[in-house]
């Protein structure tokens, strides 16, 4: 997923060997902690969770399509920490 700094909105991709969705969503703020959402509707693809850190998140994934659920970490990826663009591919 990529964060856009300047509005919240994040983008990203899931994908198995079957399947590639590509998702958006926000990001919010609950409590004093930052929490996403990203879901792509016609698969039923969705992903919620939180940064653990700035540079960390975790959370869960289901798709009710195939009836399937779990869970993710994920770490940041590229660019120093003050990059005006941070990329990967």
């Amino acid at each position: 997923m990529m964060v856009d700094a300047r509005n919240g909105s994040i983008s990203g991709v899931a994908f198995s060997e079957d399947e590639y969705v590509e998702m958006n969503g926000s990001i919010y703020t609950y409590g004093n902690k930052p929490v996403f959402g990203m879901e792509e509707s016609f698969s039923g693809t969705a992903f919620g969770g939180k940064f653990t850190t700035p540079d960390r998140i975790s959370g869960k994934w289901q798709s009710t399509s195939y009836s399937v659920s779990g869970s993710f970490t994920g770490s940041r990826v590229g660019g120093a920490l003050n990059a005006a663009y941070r990329f990967t591919g």
